[in-house]
């Protein structure tokens, strides 16, 4: 190594200390979010009571909801829904696909029988 090239990585480590320090960003932290839920008690009729149970449905599908997009976040609304499966098919192939994740489950060749 002469004395030019030492020089360059020299400058260059310099370079990148001196951006580090001045231009780089700090982590941002994320924030926690927490979900609080208030459950309400009353003895009335039997209309009371069959709010109650509508709320605690609601309660729980936030909750799942919220377990969602803890798990799978911006992709959480794709988990929710029923797997079908879709048919393509033309003169010579078919092919079989399922709606959730575009997943091929079965490919049959027309022109070919083994």
């Amino acid at each position: 190594m002469d004395r030019n090239q030492a020089t360059g990585l020299i400058l260059f480590a310099a370079v990148i200390l001196v951006y580090s320090l001045f231009f780089a960003s700090t982590p941002e932290i994320p924030e926690v979010e927490t979900a609080t839920t208030t459950q309400t008690e009353s003895i009335q009729s039997n209309a009371a009571s069959q709010s109650e149970s509508t709320e605690k449905i609601s309660v729980n599908d936030s909750t799942l909801d919220a377990a969602r997009i803890a798990k799978y976040g911006a992709l959480a609304t794709m988990t929710v829904g029923e797997d079908e499966t879709l048919t393509l098919e033309n003169d010579l192939i078919q092919v079989k696909i399922s709606s959730k994740g575009a997943q091929v489950k079965k490919v049959i060749l027309k022109e070919y029988k083994s």
